[in-house]
This record gives C-alpha cells, structure tokens and sequence, in this order.
C-alpha cells in the first residue's frame, strides 16, 4: 500500500511537470486564494434603494457575482437574480440579503423600497463663504413631494479645507476652497453642490532678504514669503519708491533702469495690511567690451567698466578652427592693468600663438555678468594687398577662365567692377571663393578690372587685371606698375622691369622709349633697366612696333614710381641696457595697403650691438628676437633718419657658469627651455626677469642644466654640467642621433672609414680624446649609399685611444670600417 502511495505521489509530480512546460493551465478557485472581509454596495450611497414598480437595478459590489448569494425578504415586492438583478414588482419595502457562498455569516442588507425616487436635489445656498473655525448650515431638499426617501447623503472634496456633518453643518478648517455635495440617499444618483469658500488672512508677510544688488537692464523676480500658506487671498499690491531706478509690476518682477537705490513694497490686498519691503541697489553691468591678439604672446581685453579683478578671473583658450571647440588651455605669465578696465594677458612665452589662430578669453567674476568670453585671433600680418594679374586674348576668341581668391580665411566678400564688353562673370557659391569669366571679346585693346575680397578675418586682397585682347594688326601690352626705394647709402632705386604681357602682330618686336627716358632705356626684350635718383612717379612711354609690319604699333606706359628711404640707426640693449649682438631686429609697416615694399624687412645687430636700416617714413611694428624669443615694439613712428633710435629687449643677457671648474660651457650648444624654445647658446641665456625657468643643453659630450629664478638684479645663471658621453667600444656601426657624441676605442691601430648610410643630409665629425676636431665632412660621396648628402671620412687611429664621433643636422646610421666604401681604393 505504502509503495502504491508513493507511485501516486510521483506520478502526480510529473503531471504537474508536464502541465507547466506543455502550456497546460490549471483553473484555481478565487475564493480559495482571496479572503473577503465584508461587502460593500458600490452603487448605492446608504445602502437604500427606491425603484418604481416594473424598474430594475443591479448591484455593484466588491467582490464578483459568482462569490456571492443573493436573496429577498419578499418576492412579491421585490426579487433578485442570482447576479444581483433587482426587480420592483409593487409598491410596498423588502431586505435584499447578500452573503458570501464561502461564508454566510459575510453579509450586507439592502433595504428595497418600491414607490417614487427621487428626480432632484436642491440645496438653499450654491455658493458659502466662511472664515477659518466657523460654520454654516446647507440645506438640502429632495423632490417630488412624493418621494418616498427624502434623506440625503453629505460629502466634501477635501475635508481637510472644509468638513461637513451628516446633517449638512459646515465647518472651516483651512483657507481654500471645496465642494459640498448633497447626494440622494435612495440610490437615484440625484445630488446637488454648493461651492464653499474659506477665508484665512494673511498673518505675516516678508521677504526672505531685505536689499540687493540689481544690474540696469537686468531683472529679478521677488516673491514675498506669506504665511499661513494656506491664506485664501495671497495677491499682494506691488510699488517703487523710485520708477526711474527700478520697476515693478503686478507681478513682483523688478528691472532695472538706471544706477541707483530704491524700495520695492508689496502690500497684502486681503484687508490685513500687511506689507514688506525690499531695498534694490542698481549698478551696471560689466561686460566684455573687446579683445585683440597684438602679437602671439599678448592678448589685450577692454571690459565695459573699470573692476578690479585678480590675474585667476583670466582663461585663454586656443583653437584652430573658427567659432569652434576651445580645449587647450594656454598658461599665463601675467595679466596688468593700469586703469581696471584694460587688462594686457602676457601668455607663457613657450606658447606664442601662430599665425591666425583663434583664442577665446574667459573673465570671471564681472559685477552682474558673472563669466563671460569673446573670441579673437592673432593674425601675424593683416593684409591689404594689391595684386597685378594679366589676361591675354585674341580678338573675337571665345574663352571660359576659372579664378581663385588666394589665401583666404573662410569664404570671401567679393565684388567685381568693370570688364571687357563680351566678358560675363558668376561667383561661385560652393565656399571655393571662385570666379568664372567667360564670353567672346569682339574689341582689341586694354581694359582694367577690378576684383576686390575680403575674408572672414578682415584680409583685404584687391586684384587688378589688365585684358589685353590684341589682333593680328593690333598689339595690346601692360607693364605692372613698379615701386622702389632710393636708399641712403646708394642714392638711387636700381629699375628692372620686363612686359607683362605683349601680343598680336607677328609676334616680333621692337622696343623704343617715346619722350623723356628718365636716364632709363629699353632693351630687345623690352625690359626697362636704369637708375632712379629723385622721387617721384615716372610714367615712361614704351612703344612697341611690329617688326614685320612698322605700321602696327603701340605705346605702353610703364610707370615708375620711387620713394626715398631715411636711415634709422641705434642699438640694441637688453632690459638692463646691455648691448646685445647677433639679435634679429624685423619692421611690419601699419600702413598695409600701401604698394611700398621693404627690400629686405630686418636687419642684425652687429658685434657691438649696433644696427641700421633704411625705412620708408611711416609707423611701424618692431620685433625684436633673441634666439626663439621676440619682443613686440608697437607704433614706432619714423619720419626722418635717426642716429640714436635704441630698441630694448623685455630678456636680460645672463652669462652662464658651471657649477664643477672642470666643465666647461663653451661649445655645449643650444640652451631650451620645456617649451623647447632656443633661450641661449654656449656661455649665455637670454631670459625674461620674473619668471622660473629650467633650461637644458647638451653638446661635446657634455649636459647641462639650469633651474633658476631669474630677478632684475641678474648677471648670471649657474649650470649643473655632466659628462654626455654614450660608450660604443669598437663596434662597427651604430645609430647616432643628432648632436650627440659617441666614445670610439678601436683594439687595433689603423686606418678606419666613417661613413653614413641614411635618407637624409648628416654632417660627420671626428674628434680625439681631448674633443680636438680631427675630421669634419659633408656631402662625402661612397659606394655603399645612393644617398649624395651621405658623408665618409678616414683617420689613422691608434689601438686603445679614445675617439668621438658624431652627427649634425640629421641622425643616421654611422658605420666604422677599415675597408675604403669608396670606388677606385
């Protein structure tokens, strides 16, 4: 029997098994999962309910049909279905039972009366107004006459604002406002509201601050703090003390009109009186006016109004994308000010911004502004270029040109005035900042037209191009107008100027000047050569006649025109008056529409410190530069010629000495500091006073280090020296980086060949144990190379001597050998 149990049991747990995973479900009586506590009747507001005879209704309960049992105290007055259907047979009262099948002791009666419901409720007031802890009777009355239940049920919407009793009594507890329902109580669903209204006044009326500051053309919202929170009027009646300061409107919202103080008032309108005040004070706003990039180290920002602000409420930013994303920070070496309105920023001198570079300059802490940027952008040279051009056409011939603006930032503004008659243009609108000129050009001659751009970053370019249409019996030619300096020490401009376009006829030549030659002449190519030693412009005619045909000609104007120069001498010091030699001293005209060009825009301080330079009168930028550092000189006027114009460097000329009387600096070459800029070479730095630098150098088997502050009262730096020197034995090849040296020890004595094998232009030296040079070549041509800048050199060397080697300008392969890689040996 216990075994035949057991069976059952498994059997049974497969099934269950088999039902689950086979999508089989097995129906679970409701009643066994659920417990119902009570019944309530959901359609029915007091369990009462008065039918006309023949009517019907059905009960909603809180549990379905199917749990319950339904039954009536008298069938013949009223009777029920199984699912909760009542009927009114006739007039008279009846209980309907209703009880849980699980459970009869669960029931609820309904008392059933056949006869007339009600068709309407009325109450005697629709609206009430009470003030909070008072009360108020509603009164409510159930039609027809004839109604047989004339009870009603009372609610509120929220009895936490107003609470009503089951014989209509209201009483206030909170401001606010409520629904008050009279519902019928015979279940006709007939009810009437009346709107209540609780009155709580303002008791305390404030602002959580009493003043503040407010910037003109700003606004700021006050909102007063009212309590109870629950007051019924809270509007509040708002007032300046002085419009032209400051506004305000029903709202409470204030602006600002003007600098100055004034009292904004808000006043209760519920009859309490109750008022606050708050003191505005009305101060402009600062903001960004401007901001220049005047060289790649300094940016200047102009703010709206004088503030003090400290060097940490200053960010530059640097892209090279225009209006895009700025994520490099660039580190400062300072901000000034002289006045709190223009703040000169002074960027890390080893992070000079290159030529038309985009920056954006963040200033925080700015009264009524907080942060605010603006951008810019350093270019080196704005421009205003003139460009000569020259098109040649034959007469009645049909072209298509495509032109391009040159050196564009973005796309262009462009405008085209007067062209040949035949010739149409289109400017292209794909951002090439292109021009397309077509047609057929029926008339010979000379025509000029005029292109003028401009770029998004204010890059004036105009473009003159002169249309020589010629014929076979009509030359046309055009001569670029020239223009030159007479120069102080040679006293005159040196002309050579050829055509820039000549054609028609046959093609041959012959060039004469017609009238006043200036001292100038024209030779068989019509090149115009002579001198030039008043200034002025010379408007030299040129004819050009047809050699096979004399009575084709033309005559063209070659215009000259010459300005002369004035000489500007002085030196050039450091910052502490020390002259300085070898320093790069670079003049950028302002005036960059005119035509006059520099020859040569620089100039070298010689071993005094001197210089020279001839200029034309104008204004100009000075740059001066020490190895990888420049100093920027704005608005150097020069009008006439100087002996005594001195130019100072914002470095100071530091002699370095070694830290160990062993080392020396001489020939260590190049000082860098961690920007890898060139701050010096050998026994001298030049440095900027004020801040901290770390300098590195190496050179002759030698390294160097400097860590310094460096202050005004400077003469000198002091450098931690050491040996630099990489051990290669007696290997026979090795890579050898640039300006390093290698310890050569050969095992044998006897000739060996140093030569390179590498893809660029090295220089090799050789030197003896005492860094004595023995050898140094270039361009040293061997068999094993293809490589014509590859150098070779041979040295008799002597077994167990020391030898160093290395390699300048490029690095390279370096391989020793006592076999010549040279042809013929």
């Amino acid at each position: 029997m216990k075994r035949s149990n057991r069976f059952m049991a498994v059997i049974a747990v497969i099934l269950a098994f088999a039902l689950t995973f086979t999508g089989v479900s097995i129906p679970v009586n409701a009643s066994a999962t659920s417990t119902v506590k009570s019944i309530t009747v959901k359609n029915l507001p007091s369990n009462t309910l008065t039918l006309k005879a023949r009517k019907t209704f059905t009960l909603k309960t809180n549990t379905t049909s199917g749990n319950l049992k339904f039954s009536t105290s008298n069938k013949k007055i009223v009777t029920v279905s199984s699912t909760g259907k009542i009927k009114a047979v006739k007039k008279g009262s009846a209980n309907i039972t209703i009880s849980l099948k699980s459970n009869a002791k669960i029931k609820k009666v309904v008392k059933v009366t056949v006869g007339q419901p009600a068709t309407r409720v009325k109450v005697n007031k629709s609206a009430l107004t009470i003030k909070k802890g008072r009360s108020a009777v509603i009164k409510a009355t159930v039609g027809p006459n004839t109604t047989s239940n004339k009870k009603v049920i009372w609610k509120s919407s929220n009895s936490k604002i107003a609470k009503v009793s089951a014989t209509g009594r209201v009483t206030a507890v909170k401001g606010g406002t409520v629904t008050i329902t009279a519902v019928a109580a015979d279940g006709s669903g007939k009810k009437a509201v009346c709107k209540v209204t609780v009155k709580a006044p303002i008791t305390s009326l404030k602002f959580s601050k009493i003043s503040g500051r407010l910037y003109v053309g700003k606004t700021m919202q006050l909102s007063p703090v009212i309590k109870p929170a629950y007051a019924t009027n809270k509007k509040c009646a708002w007032s300046s003390s002085n419009d032209k300061v400051a506004m305000v409107n029903s709202e409470g919202k204030v602006y600002a009109a003007a600098t100055g103080t004034a009292v904004i008032t808000a006043k209760a309108t519920d009859g309490t009186g109750k008022k606050a005040t708050y003191k505005v004070t009305v101060a402009k706003a600062n903001t960004i006016a401007s901001a220049t990039v005047s060289d790649p180290q300094t940016v200047q920002v102009t703010l709206s109004g004088s503030q003090k602000l400290p060097a940490s409420s200053f960010v530059v930013k640097a892209s090279t994308v225009l209006n895009g994303t700025y994520n490099y920070t660039i580190p400062l070496d300072g901000v000034t000010t002289k006045d709190n309105k223009t703040y000169t920023i002074a960027l890390r001198r080893g992070c000079s911004l290159s030529d038309y570079v985009r920056v954006c300059v963040y200033v925080d802490g700015l009264y009524g502004t907080g942060k605010s940027s603006i951008e810019t952008y350093y270019s080196k040279d704005h421009s205003n270029r003139r460009v000569y051009m020259t098109y040649e056409l034959e007469q009645n011939e049909s072209f298509s040109r495509e032109f391009t603006v040159d050196r564009a930032r973005g796309i262009c503004k462009i405008t085209v005035d007067k062209l040949p008659d035949g010739v149409k243009y289109a400017i292209k609108t794909d951002g090439s900042n292109a021009i397309s000129f077509s047609g057929t050009v029926r008339k010979t001659g000379t025509t000029k037209t005029t292109i003028k751009s401009v770029d998004e970053l204010g890059d004036i370019v105009t473009y003159i191009i002169t249309w020589n249409v010629s014929s076979s019996s009509v030359i046309a030619a055009y001569y670029i107008p020239q223009y030159g300096m007479i120069g102080t020490d040679d006293k005159y401009y040196s002309v050579s100027v050829k055509p820039a376009s000549v054609a028609g006829g046959s093609g041959k030549y012959t060039y004469s000047i017609d009238g006043d030659d200036y001292g100038l002449s024209v030779d068989i190519t019509g090149r115009v050569t002579g001198k030039i030693y008043q200034e002025g412009t010379y408007n030299l005619k040129v004819k050009i006649t047809d050699d096979n045909d004399t009575k084709i000609s033309t005559t063209v104007n070659c215009e000259i025109n010459a300005k002369k120069a004035i000489k500007v001498e002085g030196y050039v010091k450091d910052i502490n008056g020390n002259n300085l030699n070898g320093v790069s001293i670079k003049f950028y005209n302002q005036d960059k529409a005119t035509p006059y060009k520099l020859a040569w825009n620089g100039a070298t301080s010689r071993n005094d410190g001197s210089y020279s330079m001839d200029l034309f009168p104008g204004t100009y930028e000075v740059v001066i530069s020490i190895r990888d550092d420049s100093t920027y000189l704005y608005n150097q006027k020069f009008d006439k010629s100087e002996t005594g114009r001195n130019f100072v460097s914002d470095v100071l000329k530091l002699t370095v000495n070694p830290d160990n009387a062993k080392y020396s600096v001489d020939d260590i070459g190049a000082w860098y500091d961690e920007y890898d800029r060139q701050c010096g070479t050998n026994g001298y730095v030049y440095l900027v006073p004020g801040t901290s630098y770390t300098l590195k150098a190496k050179g002759m088997g030698k390294r160097g280090v400097i860590t310094a502050k460096v202050d005004r009262k400077a003469v000198s730096v002091t450098a931690k020296m050491s040996e630099d020197v990489i051990e290669i034995g007696d290997k026979t090849s090795f890579y050898a980086e640039k300006e390093e040296l290698y310890k050569f020890v050969p095992k044998t004595t006897g000739t060996y060949y140093f030569y390179s094998i590498s893809t660029g232009d090295p220089y090799g030296y050789l030197y003896d144990e005492n860094r004595k040079e023995l050898a140094a070549v270039d361009d040293v041509n061997h068999d094993l190379s293809t490589n014509k800048n590859d150098f070779c050199m041979s040295y008799k060397c002597v077994a167990g001597k020391a030898y160093y080697i290395s390699v300048s300008r490029y690095s390279s392969n370096v391989y020793i050998s006592k076999t010549n890689p040279k042809s013929g040996n």
